[in-house]
C-alpha cells in the first residue's frame, strides 16, 4: 500500500511539473506566426529563407495534387488579402520589410480565402 501511494504522489508531482508554464508575462512562442523580433534578427534574408530556417514544415506540399494543377498542394502566399502565388513568391520580400509571417493550415486557409488551399496559406504583413 505504501509503495503504491508513493508512486501515485510521484506521478502527480511529475504531471504537475510537466504542466508548469512560463512565468507570467513571458510570451509563449507561436508555431503559426513569425513575429517582428524574429524578422529583425534575419532582416537581410528573404522571407523564403526565414520560413525555411524557422518553420520549414510550412513549405512542404500537403495532400494530393490535381491532374490539371500539379502544384495544387503547395502553400499559397498572400500579402494581406492579395493572393500572390506559390512559395517562390516569398523570395520577393526581405525580413526588414515585414511585420509578420503567418501560416494557416488548409482548413483555416479554406475558411478565410475559399477553397483551393490544400497546402495551407502563408500571409505576409508589411511593416508600415
Amino acid at each position: 500500500m505504501r509503495k503504491s501511494s508513493s508512486a501515485l504522489i510521484l506521478g502527480i508531482a511529475l504531471t504537475l511539473a510537466g504542466c508548469a508554464s512560463a512565468p507570467a508575462g513571458t510570451p509563449r512562442p507561436n508555431s503559426s506566426i513569425i513575429q517582428r523580433e524574429q524578422l529583425q534578427e534575419l532582416s537581410s534574408s528573404t522571407a523564403y529563407e526565414i520560413v525555411q530556417r524557422i518553420h520549414p514544415q510550412w513549405l512542404i506540399p500537403r495532400g494530393q495534387t490535381s491532374f490539371n494543377n500539379p502544384r495544387s498542394n503547395e502553400v499559397v502566399v498572400y500579402l494581406g488579402r492579395n493572393r500572390l502565388g506559390g512559395p517562390s513568391e516569398l523570395r520577393g520580400f526581405i525580413g526588414s520589410q515585414l511585420e509578420t509571417i503567418q501560416h494557416l493550415d488548409a482548413r483555416q486557409a479554406n475558411t478565410r480565402f475559399g477553397s483551393g488551399h490544400v497546402g495551407g496559406a502563408i500571409i505576409l504583413t508589411q511593416r508600415k
